[in-house]
């Protein structure tokens, strides 16, 4: 029988935390002599990470504060080894001591040991944030009508192989861009009994084709457990895969959060400071909020109970708001969405019946939004304000000013430049007889 894990104890020895936390000072296999605030700055390279490893380490007593700034290893103090081995076999702390010592050799040399972190990721996601997750998609199965659930991130498939066991008319697609993964959750929906109602993508969640994931065109769960935070560009794919699911649809999301509860919190603080080592910046939850409602989903529950130290589960729907008084009147929210040309994500609202709109405060994009490029449809450009330089296959047309409309017909090659905007002047493009692509 597993043994349950009690994660917010501190099971470990604090010491391996803190030599974890300044691997990136070290010179062979010893403690750096001096700490300061801005080596932890530069090696970090975020100043509320540095200052969290800073207080931790200062909280340790190992190290003398000589300032405000500055931790020195006194003269009489023999310079520990950086890692000691595990002192203990238990199942309880195998997963963080495996944790500690295969990100360690990955944090000092690029990518070493890689698969040692992700095994290490595995045994504590099993014994803690899995067993969460499960339950709580399935509470949402049992109260509502859904035909499918999609797993992102599904590694060896046991949570959906035996949530679709229990659930005998739910379909289920699992995602993983390990085809090794693939190959072991195959053998799981055997052994639960569900392989025809399991199908298996092997795909980069980067490049994923959302369309195919909502097949019958009814509502569906997505869960996904520590994969978000690994998007290229979290606010734009979850806009993405918001936009092509169906109203209704459910989300059951848990990851990783770098609010002040996680950063002082030895294991939390140490998973933040190597994503941030590996060039990943984790989300406040404030943060993640943001990225969740530009997409359009509406937030159910948010809450770190019984989650491992520095994560979060997050529940969300996806919004279909009727006006109750016009039936045929709904409530569209933006969505990030990056079009072709354009230098970045922009919100967007999608009307349905071939209308789209993006609408941008032109104050934000001192270079404009685009490089040159065209529409296969008709685009509506229209300026509440500030004055505008606008080029139309390839010709400087004169300067608009604001409140102003512009035709361009679908095919014309054109983009803008601001000539003087200020905060508040918007540019807002309309395309009719079909979605901006």
């Amino acid at each position: 029988m597993e043994t349950e894990i009690d994660i917010f104890s501190e099971q470990l020895d604090d010491i391996r935390y803190q030599n974890f936390l300044l691997s990136p000072l070290m010179r062979g296999n010893c403690l750096p002599q001096r700490v300061t605030l801005k080596m932890l700055c530069r090696a970090y390279k975020d100043s509320s990470i540095a200052a969290a490893i800073f207080d931790f380490v200062k909280a340790k007593g190992i190290y003398t504060l000589v300032n405000k700034e500055t931790l020195v290893l006194p003269q009489t103090q023999k310079r520990p080894p950086a890692f000691f081995p595990p002192k203990s076999k238990k199942q309880e702390d195998a997963g963080y001591r495996l944790w500690l010592d295969s990100s360690e050799l990955a944090m000092r040399g690029g990518n070493r040991n890689m698969d040692g972190v992700i095994a290490a990721s595995a045994l504590i996601g099993r014994a803690t944030t899995y067993k969460r997750l499960r339950a709580q998609l399935a509470n949402i199965l049992k109260e509502g009508n859904f035909s499918q659930v999609v797993e992102l991130g599904s590694g060896e498939g046991e949570i959906i192989s035996s949530i679709l066991a229990e659930n005998l008319t739910v379909r289920g697609i699992a995602v993983d861009k390990e085809a090794s993964a693939a190959e072991s959750a195959a053998t799981t929906a055997k052994r639960y009994g569900v392989k025809n109602r399991l199908k298996l993508i092997t795909a980069d969640i980067n490049q994923l084709n959302w369309e195919t994931l909502a097949t019958d065109g009814n509502s569906i769960i997505v869960c996904a457990s520590f994969v978000l935070h690994d998007f290229s560009d979290i606010s734009e794919d979850m806009g993405r895969l918001a936009i092509s699911l169906p109203p209704g649809s459910k989300f059951i999301i848990a990851d990783l959060v770098s609010d002040k509860d996680s950063l002082v919190h030895s294991f939390g603080l140490s998973i933040i400071a190597w994503h941030y080592q590996q060039g990943i910046t984790i989300p406040s939850v404030s943060e993640w909020t943001r990225i969740f409602l530009s997409a359009g989903l509406e937030i159910d529950n948010i809450s770190s109970e019984g989650m491992m130290p520095g994560a979060c589960l997050f529940q969300l729907t996806k919004a279909h708001v009727k006006n109750d008084h016009d039936p045929a009147s709904t409530l569209v929210h933006p969505v990030q969405k990056r079009f072709p040309g354009h230098h970045e994500s922009v919100p967007s609202l999608n009307f349905g019946d071939q209308v789209e709109t993006v609408i941008l405060d032109m104050s934000r994009f001192p270079n404009g939004i685009s490089d040159e490029h065209c529409h296969a449809v008709d685009e509506f450009i229209m300026t509440t304000g500030g004055v505008i330089e606008l080029f139309i296959n390839g010709k400087r047309l004169e300067e608009v000013k604001g409140p102003a409309g512009i035709r361009v017909p679908a095919g014309t090659s054109h983009y803008w430049r601001p000539v003087s905007v200020a905060a508040g002047d918007y540019i807002i493009g309309q395309f009719i007889g079909g979605q901006h692509e």
